[in-house]
């Protein structure tokens, strides 16, 4: 059910915003090659984002009815966070926004939806990280609230995507309840 408050819209995506998730990310790539070229995102599977839409885990915020940026949760990530299977927690990733709007505070409006959400599922946690040691972005993750847990490397990456692969990784949560 989307949520909306004034004129913006948080709703799941769906198949027909595929290929907008699709132009986000790239969006998304090209600006961490310019400002990180170190560590950027790779193409992501498609099979992988349908996936995410049809588990209703692929979200979009909408002001006046263009798309500002979208995100994945997901409610376990035991390959990044180890040992917190059993954590109650909303955990973000693939956040991209849409580079030719206003940004328009999207975090916080993130976070905002993140709290709320947690609280209706009785979850105590949102959790997020990223690769690289983005000084600027870590500061910029605490100044909408989370909490920096530090850095650290990831021994089994395997499993994960290629941007995961022999970078440190930051980790970041706030506490909701």
């Amino acid at each position: 059910m989307p949520q909306a408050i004034n004129d913006i819209c948080i709703s799941t995506c769906t198949l027909d915003d595929l290929s907008m998730v699709l132009d986000l990310y790239e969006q998304a790539r090209k600006h961490q090659q310019e400002r990180f070229p170190e560590n950027t995102w790779p193409v992501f599977d498609v099979a992988l984002i349908k996936k995410d839409i049809k588990m209703q885990r692929l979200y979009k915020l909408s002001r006046a009815g263009t798309v500002v940026g979208v995100w994945t949760i997901s409610f376990t990530d035991p390959f990044i966070w180890l040992g917190s299977e059993q954590d109650k927690a909303i955990y973000l990733h693939r956040i991209a926004r849409n580079r030719k709007v206003d940004g328009y505070a999207l975090m916080d409006s993130i976070v905002s939806w993140c709290k709320s959400y947690a609280i209706a599922h009785d979850l105590h946690w949102v959790r997020m990280d990223t690769c690289g040691h983005n000084q600027a972005l870590i500061e910029y993750y605490k100044s909408v609230g989370f909490k920096f847990l530090g850095v650290r490397s990831l021994q089994d990456f395997e499993k994960l995507p290629s941007h995961y692969h022999h970078v440190p990784v930051c980790y970041f949560e706030l506490r909701v309840v």
